[in-house]
């Protein structure tokens, strides 16, 4: 099993007109947040990208971000997904997706071991994914979570 390693940090990309937010505003949490960052910062397809934010034109009342409701504690909070990105794909048309990195043990459905914090994280992130799902759909976006089985890929896997 992967852990998250404690990194944070500001991200300086190399390709500053990618960003389509403020490029002295890009904080990376996680090391796995580090290594996507590296990856869509240097990749040709990708076209655009946001960190903790979503474009403008979503914000809800002032907040970038999406609405669910916390099945713990019943109330309304707003998510925040980690990544935005707008990309190419072979066929040349283009693609939005909000992307969450998140481990495995995390991820709804998850089935290995799993502590109590984890079990009641499985429990929230189900409803900000839904919620997430369904604001992707409804704007023509995708919603995709990036694990270490993603993030990890030994080359021959790729």
């Amino acid at each position: 099993m992967f852990f998250m390693a404690i990194a944070k940090g500001q991200f300086i990309p190399k390709n500053p007109q990618k960003y389509l937010g403020n490029t002295n505003e890009i904080t990376y949490r996680s090391s796995w947040e580090l290594t996507m960052f590296l990856y869509i910062d240097q990749h040709p397809m990708i076209l655009g990208w946001l960190s903790e934010a979503l474009p403008t034109h979503t914000i809800h009342q002032g907040i970038s971000g999406i609405p669910y409701r916390n099945p713990l504690t019943g109330k309304w909070s707003i998510y925040v997904p980690d990544l935005f990105v707008v990309y190419v794909d072979k066929n040349k048309k283009q693609h939005a997706e909000v992307i969450e990195i998140k481990p495995m043990a995390e991820v709804p459905g998850y089935q290995g071991k799993t502590n109590k914090i984890q079990k009641a994280r499985q429990i929230v992130n189900a409803a900000k994914f839904k919620a997430a799902i369904v604001f992707c759909a409804s704007r023509g976006w995708k919603f995709r979570i990036a694990t270490e089985n993603e993030l990890f890929k030994k080359p021959s896997q790729i």
